[in-house]
Order: structure tokens, then sequence, then C-alpha cells
């Protein structure tokens, strides 16, 4: 150690929750919600579906789903690209 110094990481309490959430998961910036996007999707004719949970954690409690929805990665990716 340097002279007992301790150097802090350059990271906000908001930057440790996103980390903690996952790669897969989009946070919401006003409450403690976010989606949880899974692993993979499955292909079918009509294009990729799956399940994308709507997550909440209440005061610190544990996680937990508040619904889910089956949406299509084509119908994401298409309303993004509408979005300014």
């Amino acid at each position: 150690m340097d002279n007992g110094k301790v150097t802090r990481f350059p990271i906000k309490g908001y930057q440790r929750w996103r980390n903690r959430l996952g790669k897969r998961a989009v946070p919401c910036n006003v409450t403690d919600r976010w989606l949880q996007f899974p692993e993979r999707s499955d292909s079918m004719k009509e294009g990729h579906f799956m399940f994308v949970y709507i997550m909440t954690m209440p005061d610190g409690e544990n996680a937990r789903k508040i619904c889910q929805l089956c949406v299509t990665k084509e119908d994401l990716l298409a309303a993004l690209k509408e979005v300014d």
C-alpha cells in the first residue's frame, strides 16, 4: 500500500447498481425497476421471440418480477430505430 492512502475508484452508486444487474438488464433512471432480457431468444418463422421480465427491487428487498412481455427482437430493434 502507498503510505496508507486509499485510492477511490471513479464509480458512482448508480453504476455499481447497474453492474450488479448484469449486461442483459436495462435499468430505469427514475425507479428501482429494470428490464431483464434472457440469454437467448427462440427463433420462429415470425422472428426471434423472447420473454422480457419487468423487475423491481423496492427499498433494497430481494428482486422480484412484476410481469413479463413476449416480444420479438425485430420489433424491439425497429422501435428503437424510430427514437431520435
